[in-house]
């Protein structure tokens, strides 16, 4: 039957059925409850067997209950290893199926200890190897403790103990015990290690948790060790890099072996005396950099160290900001960035601040805001008025039929309002005309609303309606080729129209040229470019320079050989002039001699072959005479010295 025993103070004796037995060896309770004594600390030597226990010298067998009694020192123990669960009662656990009570210490040989499901238990352990202290019981050789589903289970101490993690959730190595199944851990400043597999470690307000148990109390350094392991930060903790690679910290901790991390839209630092390099792409808020990769991040200080880089692997688009060494990329906010790499991306300026863009001869790289950006296919500028595209190397541009655009350095640049080419060409569209407005500023001319300087030379393109304008007197010289001219120090080609403002034209001296005038003032054509507002031609010293007209207009002479004026232009270093049935007038202070020949409407005078003259007015002057190597023929008119020779009407003719 089921029978209970109660110990005595002595060894081999107990009491059952109330007779006190003496110099017992064995006894078999068939499922009875043993009772230990409240003056005396029993041991409680269990095994693998199921309801076995020696105590006292005797071995009890079928013992379904031990309660060891109030003294403070009774010990379970056992040479085997011997697992064991807690109750919801303190000094209470179940070992080899017995339930023990009023237990005060319990060694488990390498046996695992069980937490209960309902009730949250605190272990509290030390530095010392595998014990524990848990419900007022002080275990030792515990190898490990699941501590049930509980959601409260925690691990404390008074000295300060290292834990690491086993890549588990819940689940830390302390005191050489493997804990499961544990929520909170307090290590009294003891240091956090992450496992070989991947660890995830997230700020708290009340500390760190780490494979989902909340840290406290731990050492700011913590080593996450191998594995891909995960840092995610809480709003309000900004986060600093280290010079090592894998290195992150924040105000409270500092972690080393980190792969990934969420900065929860915080900022990132980094140092002051390396050189960083943070990868972006088309993620927005995403970084790599010390071989960490970030999300949510809301913005990057690199630093003062000066070679600093922002670079991508994907077409990445960048924003500047009015603050030098920064700009906005992968919708994070950079500051203290030396060196860019767009991969192709396309550049924008600010709205509200006039930005200076500096090229050279280095394809797709530009300087601007103190950042040398490279591999940038096109800028725009911004609607500000005052932003610029400079070099200090030689650089040829293009325009687009667009307003403020140009190419350079094979960047599409809009939204442009200055650009020095330190000496390079401009070349025009086939397709559009330009208007380009020049000054008496050497080298200096305003196309599609772009002020352009240190131009050497401008391609205005194919298309058929290209002008040179300018609303100052402005002088250009013919070059020996057609619709090309100088002025302002530039090289012009392909232009098919020029407005000089009264500035005065000049012919080459080794090619002949033909100017086109009619009877509209100041206009000619030469070199198939139609010229107004011209002021003087000077055709150069070569001898068959001539005016032509297809209209009837009248010339002047002056005091000077190879000079007249027509269409209100002063003409010198003229060989031959058409005036197609024009009247030509001598001056009224020079004897002017005109030489005739048999050739009707023709006469030489002041060194210059006329054809098509209708009429001649000598002048006032009193030696005006007609010459001729020829017989030539003459009829007199009604009026005093007229004639008419060469079927040219003279007039104020002397001799």
């Amino acid at each position: 039957e089921t029978v209970d025993a109660d110990l005595t103070a002595n060894g081999n004796e107990l009491v059952a059925s109330t007779i006190n037995f003496s110099n017992i060896n064995d006894a078999d309770l068939s499922g009875g409850a043993l009772t230990g004594t409240d003056t005396n600390d029993e041991t409680f030597n269990i095994s693998t067997a199921a309801n076995a226990v020696n105590v006292n010298d005797i071995d009890f067998t079928s013992v379904a209950a031990i309660n060891a009694g109030t003294s403070t020192g009774d010990a379970v123990t056992t040479t085997e290893l011997v697992d064991a669960d807690l109750t919801a009662n303190g000094n209470e656990l179940v070992a080899s199926t017995i339930n023990f009570s009023n237990i005060n210490d319990a060694d488990l040989s390498g046996g695992a200890l069980t937490g209960t499901d309902t009730n949250n238990e605190t272990f509290e352990i030390s530095t010392t190897d595998n014990a524990v202290n848990v419900n007022a019981i002080d275990f030792t050789s515990v190898a490990s403790i699941n501590s049930g589903t509980s959601t409260g289970d925690a691990i404390t101490t008074t000295e300060a103990v290292d834990a690491t993690l086993t890549g588990a959730n819940n689940a830390v190595d302390a005191s050489n015990v493997n804990f499961t199944n544990i929520n909170t851990a307090d290590l009294t400043g003891g240091a956090l290690s992450g496992s070989d597999n991947a660890d995830t470690f997230v700020l708290d307000a009340a500390g760190l948790k780490a494979n989902e148990i909340l840290f406290t109390a731990i050492n700011s350094l913590v080593n996450a060790e191998g594995g891909l392991d995960d840092v995610t930060g809480m709003a309000g903790v900004d986060w600093t890099l280290t010079a090592n690679t894998g290195e992150l910290s924040s105000t409270s901790y500092q972690f080393i072996g980190i792969e990934t991390a969420d900065l929860v839209s915080q900022a990132l630092t980094g140092t002051d005396t390396n050189n960083e390099t943070f990868s972006i792409s088309t993620t927005a808020n995403a970084v790599n950099v010390n071989a960490i990769d970030f999300t949510s991040v809301a913005a990057i200080n690199a630093g003062v160290s000066t070679g600093d880089a922002v670079t991508t692997t994907e077409t990445v688009n960048a924003d500047l900001t009015a603050n030098g060494n920064e700009l906005v990329a992968s919708t994070i906010n950079f500051s203290n960035i030396n060196d860019v790499d767009l991969s192709g991306g396309a550049l924008t300026g600010t709205d509200t601040n006039d930005e200076t863009f500096e090229i050279s001869t280095a394809a797709n790289a530009v300087n601007v805001n103190d950042i040398d950006f490279t591999s940038v296919a096109a800028i725009n500028a911004g609607t500000s008025t005052g932003d610029a595209v400079t070099t200090t190397e030689t650089v040829n541009a293009d325009l687009t039929v667009n307003g403020n655009e140009l190419v350079a350095s094979t960047i599409n640049f809009s939204n442009i309002n200055d650009a020095d080419l330190s000496g390079g060409a401009l070349t025009g569209t086939n397709d559009s005309d330009e208007t380009f407005s020049i000054s008496t500023t050497a080298n200096a001319v305003n196309v599609n609303s772009i002020d352009f300087t240190s131009v050497a030379a401008i391609n205005a393109g194919t298309s058929t309606g290209d002008a040179v304008t300018t609303t100052e007197a402005v002088d250009a010289d013919l070059t020996a080729n057609g619709n090309e001219l100088a002025a302002s120090t530039i090289n012009f080609s392909n232009i098919n129209d020029a407005d000089l403002s009264g500035g005065a034209l000049t012919g080459t001296n080794d090619n002949d040229e033909t100017f086109s005038i009619s009877t509209t003032a100041n206009a000619v054509s030469v070199n198939s470019i139609d010229f107004t507002s011209v002021a003087a031609i000077n055709a150069g010293t070569s001898t068959g320079d001539a005016v032509t007209t297809t209209e009837t207009v009248d010339a002047d002479l002056t005091a000077n050989g190879n000079e007249l004026v027509a269409s209100t232009i002063n003409f010198s270093n003229i060989n031959d002039a058409d005036l197609s049935g024009g009247a030509l007038t001598g001056t009224d202070t020079n004897d002017e001699t005109f030489e005739i020949d048999t050739t009707n409407n023709a006469v030489n005078v002041n060194d210059i072959d006329f054809t098509s003259v209708a009429a001649i007015n000598a002048g006032t002057s009193t030696g005006d005479a007609i010459t001729t190597t020829e017989t030539v023929d003459a009829d007199l008119t009604a009026n005093g010295n007229e004639l008419t020779a060469s079927t040219i009407n003279f007039s104020n003719i002397n001799d």
